[in-house]
C-alpha cells in the first residue's frame, strides 16, 4: 500500500511538472502580435501560442487560480508558482512584483488580474471637426465582469445615440457580437489568419466583420468545437460582395479542431441565407485546414468548397535556416468561388507570395513578391518590394524601401513605385521619427513626409507632436497629450489640416479600469 500511494504521489508530481514552463526572452509583451512574433521567430511552440492567446483572452485571477495554473504563465518555473500560490490574497497584480522580478512582470502583466467583486473597463471618446465639414460624434465602450459572466456594449451618438454592439458571455456560451476565427482565412475567418482557433467578444468600432447571434463553445481533451447562430446586418458591409444584397443573413454553422501538439487538423462549415430586393441567395461552404510544425519549419493549408460554386485552395509554409527565414503561400480560387465571410473577396485567381528575410547583427534584409493571375480576364497583378534595415547605434535606426505595384483590378490606380526612407532616434525620455516617402505612378510624381516627435515627461505623462507634409498641397499639423495613472488614462489629440475637407479636428478620450 506504502508503495502504491508514493507511486500515485510521484504520478502527480510528474503531472503537474508537464505543464512545463513557457521560457520566452527577456521582452514586454503588450498584445496578440508580440505573441504572434514570438511564434514566427521560433521562440515559442504553436502550442505555448494557442496557450498565450488564450490566457491573453481570459487573463487568471492570481487569488483563485491553482498552482498548476499559474505555471503556464511564461517564464514561472514550479516554484515560483507554488509562491504566487502562498502568498495571497492580492489587492492589485503589482503585489506579486517581489516574487517574480519586474523582467517577469512585464511579460506575464497581460496574461493576469486580480478580480474584484465587479471589474470592468469603461472608454469614451469624441472627436469633432470643424469650419467646413462640420461633424461631432461621441462614443462609449464598457465591459464589465465577475468569475464567470462577461457584459459588455458599445454605443455611439450622432443625431441620436445608438447601441451597435453588445454581448454576454459565460464560460463557454457567447450571445452578441462576436468575431470569428477558423482555418486560414478561406472557409470562415472575418478577424485575421494569426489567430487563436476560436471566437472572442466584438466591442470594436469597425462596422463590418461582425456576427450577431449566439455562439456555444465545447471542449474535449485536444478536440474542440464551435456551433453557431447569427444574424449579420447586410449594410455594414459596404465594400465587398454583399453590398449588393440588403436586410438581413442569417447564418448557421460549426467548427471542429482536433490539437495535438504543435499540430492541428479542423473542419469548418455554415450555410448562409441573403435576401436581396431581387433574389434569395443560399451559400453552402465545407472546407478543411491542417497545420503541421516540425523543428523550424511550418505548413499549414486549407480547401473550401462551394455548393454549386467553385473551390478556393490555400497553402502556406515558413522555415527558419541560421539568419534566414522563408515564407511562400500559394493560392488559387476558382472564378465562381465567392466567400463573403472570409479574406477572399473575388474568385478567378491563382498565383502566391514569397518573403525572405535575412537579419545579421544590427543589419536586417527583406524581399518580398505577390504574383497572381486573372485567368478569365487575361490580367496579372504584381507587387514587388525590399527593404534594408540597419541599427547605426543602439538609440539610431534607419530604414530604406522599394516598393513596385501594377494596376490591379480592386485599385482605381495605375502602376506606381514607391521609394521611402526612415529614421529613428531613441533617446532615454524623447523619440524622434523621420519619414520620406516617393512615388511615381503613370507618369505622375508624388511625395509625402512626417516628422514625429516623442516626449516621455514621466512615467505616466507623455507628450506627442507630428507634422505632415504632402504634394497635393496638404499640410497637417497634430498633437496629443497622454495620461495615465492607476488605471485611469487621458487622451486628447488635436489636427489641423491646411485642405479640405478637414480642416480642424479635435479628439477626447477617457480610459478607465476598475
Amino acid at each position: 500500500m506504502k508503495k502504491l500511494i508514493s507511486g500515485l504521489f510521484l504520478i502527480l508530481i510528474c503531472h503537474n511538472l508537464s505543464f512545463g514552463e513557457i521560457k520566452i526572452p527577456t521582452i514586454k509583451i503588450e498584445d496578440e502580435n508580440d505573441i504572434w512574433e514570438l511564434y514566427i521567430d521560433n521562440e515559442i511552440s504553436w502550442n505555448d501560442y494557442e496557450i498565450l492567446n488564450y490566457l491573453y483572452q481570459h487573463p487568471i485571477d492570481l487569488n483563485t487560480a491553482k498552482p498548476s495554473e499559474i505555471q503556464e504563465l511564461p517564464n514561472i518555473t514550479f516554484d515560483l508558482s507554488y509562491q504566487i500560490y502562498n502568498q495571497r490574497p492580492y489587492k492589485t497584480t503589482l503585489d506579486i512584483i517581489p516574487i517574480v522580478g519586474n523582467d517577469i512582470f512585464e511579460q506575464i502583466k497581460v496574461f493576469i488580474q486580480v478580480e474584484e467583486l465587479l471589474k470592468g473597463k469603461f472608454d469614451l471618446w469624441s472627436s469633432e471637426t470643424l469650419e467646413d465639414n462640420k461633424k461631432a460624434e461621441v462614443n462609449a465602450k464598457l465591459g464589465v465582469y465577475t468569475k464567470n459572466i462577461k457584459l459588455g456594449g458599445f454605443g455611439q451618438r450622432e443625431e441620436e445615440i445608438k447601441l451597435k454592439k453588445r454581448y454576454l458571455m459565460w464560460p463557454q456560451i457567447l450571445i452578441g457580437n462576436y468575431q470569428a476565427r477558423f482555418g486560414e482565412g478561406i472557409t470562415f475567418n472575418s478577424a485575421h489568419r494569426n489567430s487563436y482557433q476560436g471566437v472572442v467578444p466584438d466591442d470594436m468600432t469597425r462596422k463590418s466583420d461582425i456576427q450577431d447571434g449566439i455562439f456555444i463553445e465545447t471542449s474535449f481533451d485536444n478536440l474542440n468545437s464551435a456551433f453557431f447562430y447569427s444574424c449579420v446586418d447586410l449594410s455594414k458591409f459596404p465594400n465587398n460582395v454583399l453590398s449588393e444584397f440588403d436586410g438581413k443573413e442569417k447564418l448557421w454553422g460549426g467548427n471542429l479542431n482536433l490539437v495535438k501538439g504543435n499540430n492541428h487538423i479542423g473542419l469548418t462549415g455554415y450555410i448562409s441565407n441573403l435576401n436581396s430586393k431581387d433574389e434569395n441567395k443560399r451559400i453552402e461552404i465545407l472546407g478543411m485546414d491542417f497545420m503541421k510544425r516540425i523543428n523550424t519549419a511550418e505548413i499549414a493549408a486549407e480547401i473550401a468548397k462551394s455548393k454549386n460554386q467553385g473551390t478556393g485552395i490555400f497553402l502556406r509554409g515558413y522555415k527558419k535556416i541560421s539568419n534566414f527565414k522563408y515564407w511562400l503561400s500559394l493560392r488559387r480560387y476558382e472564378q465562381d468561388f465567392i466567400n463573403p465571410h472570409s479574406q477572399i473577396k473575388e474568385g478567378d485567381e491563382k498565383g502566391g507570395e514569397a518573403k525572405i528575410e535575412y537579419i545579421s547583427g544590427d543589419l536586417k534584409l527583406t524581399g518580398f513578391v505577390d504574383y497572381h493571375k486573372h485567368p478569365s480576364i487575361f490580367i496579372t497583378d504584381e507587387t514587388y518590394w525590399g527593404c534594408v534595415e540597419h541599427k547605426l547605434s543602439p538609440r539610431v535606426k534607419i530604414r530604406g524601401k522599394i516598393e513596385y505595384e501594377d494596376k490591379d483590378i480592386v485599385r482605381t490606380e495605375g502602376k506606381k513605385t514607391n521609394y521611402s526612407f526612415e529614421l529613428d532616434n531613441n533617446y532615454e525620455k524623447c523619440e524622434i521619427n523621420f519619414y520620406y516617402k516617393y512615388t511615381s505612378e503613370d507618369k505622375k510624381i508624388s511625395d509625402y513626409a512626417y516628422v514625429k516627435g516623442i516626449y516621455y515627461f514621466n512615467p505616466g505623462i507623455t507628450f506627442t507632436s507630428r507634422f505632415k507634409y504632402g504634394s497635393d498641397e496638404k499640410r497637417e499639423t497634430y498633437g496629443q497629450i497622454k495620461i495615465k495613472r492607476q488605471g485611469k488614462e487621458l487622451i486628447t489629440k488635436y489636427t489641423y489640416t491646411s485642405s479640405e475637407p478637414h480642416p480642424q479636428a479635435f479628439y477626447f478620450k477617457i480610459k478607465v479600469t476598475w
